[in-house]
């Protein structure tokens, strides 16, 4: 038996800079990281 987990991370409050999206980067290389979410 398998289980499959999904977290989706928004930020509602602007958008991430190139700063911030290279540091979660550092946290997960096959994330989708775009200006306003991390999706894992």
């Amino acid at each position: 038996m398998s289980e499959y987990q999904y977290y989706l991370f928004e930020y509602r409050d602007g958008f991430l800079d190139n700063r911030q999206r290279q540091a979660l980067r550092q946290i997960s290389s096959c994330a989708e990281i775009t200006a306003n979410s991390f999706q894992v």
